[in-house]
Formats: structure tokens, C-alpha cells, sequence
């Protein structure tokens, strides 16, 4: 029998320091009776600022359609949502707040990673915070100033599908990316890269589309990218283009397309024919933790550039090195997770740092 939480009539919202489950027989529901005047339960998780994987799924207890059920993450941690369950209607979807949230499901006609949300938005990502992953999301995902949408699983090629688990597309699911909102897809090749789709509208506001390269990346020069297929274009829409990770040798260009109906965001690389990453037993870096003081050394190979990253996408620190090592002062910035992102040649190799 499936087991989890219930709510009590009315607006409610129940704090929980770290929500886990052994599998999709858990759920979080609303209200628990069948009659109540618009009932709205929420839960605030995360605060305890612990990682977790959890396979809880959203569910209408009271049968009502109605009794609305939505989860706030708060803390600094990390949390996934891989249930397959969520099918309910009576789904708010959930507010990243603050940390991270991702969805991890398989894409599927009859699966959507937070039920069909009708009240509000599937997933929206506020200010600092960074959501997205891999599955289909039904209802509005809103990216807000500052937030970051990253499509695919962690460092996995993924897709974010915005449409209806229903024929005919019942639920719109457009995505809306206010200004200073960053979206960041990962390419490997022409054949495998981060993609999003939707059954609505896209609209960029002053946003900014980030390519990063995925592990063991190829791309060859004037290979294209269609990143974003949606079935309906907006009248304005604007965005800048970044890249992180690749080398000096290759650019990107985008365009967008609205020829044949709907509207696609399409990038082409241009320069160098293949980009790798080097070795990771090549760099080594240390201490780590650190106290801010890193030491980076790559054997016999010349390291070009070290670039510092933040947890947002963010480069805080771009140092010239020409040379096989080097050490970097990082006292200035707060504790917590960065990557160091070595560019040896043509090659990338990506290290974690963490500041205490």
C-alpha cells in the first residue's frame, strides 16, 4: 500500500528538514479528505542542506481534483525527484528557493516528473537557485532574475520535455526565462546534446543560453544544434550566447528559426574540428579542501588558462598560467563548492574545489 503525507484543510505549509523515501510507494499529498473549500498544502524541504535522491510522487489523497499539493525547497543541498507515480492533477509543482533541484525520469508518454500541474507553475527556479534535469515536465517552468535552469542530469546529456502526458496537449507547458535567468545545455556531439522541447511558447527576456562541453566531447566545425523546439514563436525575444569549457579554438553562433511553423533556437560551431578532454590522472590539484590556497599541476603539459566557477555557472576567476603548474589565491571568495577548469591545447579537464 502506498504510504506518505497528508495536510489539513486550508492553506498549510509543513516544514521538513530532509524528506526521503525507499520508493515510489511514498507520496506527498494535500489534503486527505475528499471535501474542502480549495485546500493548498505545502511542503518546505531541504533545510537540514543535505543531498537526497527520493522517489516521492505527488498525490491527490482526497480524489477531488482539487486538493492542491506543492513543495518548497529550501537549504543549500541538493535534491531529486525520480519518481514515475506523479500523475496526479492536483499538482503546484515545486519552487526552488534556494539550493538545487533536479527531476531524473525516464521520458515517457505516460510519465511527467511532478504530476499535470494546473495551479501555478511545474517548476520554477528563484533568484541563486538551480533546477532542471532530465524528463517531462507538465506545466509552466519560469526561470527567474538570477536563476539557473541546467537541462540534463547533473553531468548526464538529458532533455526536458514540456508537454501533456494526454493526447491533444491538454496543459500548455511554455518556458519563460526572465532577465539575468541562464539556461546551460551540454554538447558532445551533432548526435548528443542537451535539448529542450515544448508544446507552448519559449520566451527569453534579457536571458542568457550557456553551452558547455560534456565529457569526452567532438564537435566538428559547422556541426548545428537545435537546442530548443517549440511549437509556438513570440513576438520579441533575446538572449546572448555564452560558452564555458570549450577552448579558444572553437565559437558558436545561434539563429532562430521559425520557418515551416513553431520556433527553434539552432547553434553552430565554427573554428576547431574536435575538442577533448584531457586525462583526468593529467591534473592534479591540492590541497582539496583548501583554505583558498590551490596548488594546479599538469606533469609535463603547459596549462594555458585556469578558469574558477562557481555553483551557478559563473566564472569568478580566469587566471594565464603558461606554464605546467601553478598556485591560486581563492582567500577572497565564500567557502563552499567551485570547479577549476584547467584548458591545456585544445583540452579541458574539470576539478572540483571545495573552499572551506
Amino acid at each position: 500500500a502506498d504510504v506518505g503525507l497528508t495536510g489539513a484543510s486550508g492553506t498549510r505549509c509543513y516544514a521538513i528538514g530532509e524528506l526521503n523515501a525507499e520508493d515510489e510507494t511514498a507520496f506527498l499529498g494535500g489534503y486527505g479528505a475528499a471535501k474542502s473549500t480549495t485546500p493548498r498544502v505545502y511542503y518546505m524541504i531541504g533545510s537540514s542542506n543535505t543531498d537526497v535522491t527520493c522517489p516521492v510522487s505527488f498525490k491527490d489523497v482526497g480524489g477531488s481534483g482539487y486538493n492542491w499539493v506543492g513543495v518548497i525547497k529550501v537549504g543549500t543541498g541538493t535534491y531529486t525527484f525520480n519518481s514515475t507515480k506523479s500523475i496526479t492533477t492536483a499538482s503546484m509543482g515545486v519552487q526552488v528557493a534556494q539550493g538545487s533541484f533536479y527531476v531524473n525520469t525516464p521520458i515517457s508518454d505516460g510519465i511527467t516528473s511532478l504530476g499535470r500541474v494546473r495551479s501555478g507553475n511545474a517548476l520554477t527556479i528563484n533568484k541563486d537557485a538551480i533546477g532542471g534535469g532530465n524528463g517531462r515536465l507538465t506545466g509552466k517552468v519560469q526561470v527567474d532574475s538570477l536563476g539557473t535552469l541546467v537541462v540534463g542530469y547533473k553531468e548526464s546529456i538529458g532533455m526536458l520535455v514540456l508537454n501533456d502526458t494526454l493526447g491533444g496537449n491538454t496543459t500548455t507547458s511554455p518556458l519563460v526565462v526572465k532577465n539575468g535567468g541562464k539556461v546551460i545545455f551540454k554538447l558532445a556531439s551533432v548526435d548528443s546534446y542537451d535539448k529542450i522541447i515544448s508544446n507552448s511558447t519559449t520566451t527569453f527576456n534579457g536571458s542568457t543560453i550557456v553551452l558547455k562541453p560534456a565529457s569526452g566531447v567532438t564537435i566538428k566545425d559547422g556541426d548545428t544544434f537545435t537546442i530548443i523546439s517549440a511549437r509556438e514563436a513570440v513576438e520579441t525575444d533575446s538572449f546572448k550566447l555564452e560558452t564555458q569549457g570549450f577552448p579558444e579554438t572553437i565559437s558558436f553562433t545561434s539563429a532562430t528559426d521559425t520557418i515551416g511553423g513553431g520556433f527553434r533556437i539552432i547553434v553552430t560551431a565554427h573554428g576547431s574540428t574536435k575538442v577533448n578532454h584531457v586525462n583526468s590522472n593529467l591534473v592534479s590539484l591540492f590541497p582539496n579542501p583548501s583554505n583558498g590556497i590551490i596548488n594546479i599541476s599538469a606533469g609535463n603539459a603547459d596549462i594555458n588558462t585556469v578558469e574558477i566557477v562557481n555553483v551557478q555557472g559563473q566564472v569568478v576567476r580566469s587566471i594565464n598560467v603558461r606554464s605546467n603548474k601553478a598556485q591560486i589565491n581563492l582567500e577572497s571568495l565564500p567557502s563552499g563548492l567551485y570547479y577549476a577548469r584547467v584548458n591545456i591545447g585544445s583540452a579541458v579537464e574539470v576539478k572540483k574545489i571545495m573552499l572551506k
